[in-house]
């Protein structure tokens, strides 16, 4: 048996209507949005 997920894909203009935040970066990688803090 297999089984199928449907997730989001997330695109460049999903990343750009987040807030904005110095400390936080956004990373797209094959429709997956990574979402880490920035080194200090």
């Amino acid at each position: 048996m297999t089984q199928t997920t449907t997730g989001v894909r997330w695109t460049i203009r999903d990343v750009e209507a987040l807030p904005d935040n110095e400390w936080i970066r956004y990373e797209i990688i094959d429709g997956e949005l990574f979402v880490t803090r920035s080194p200090y």
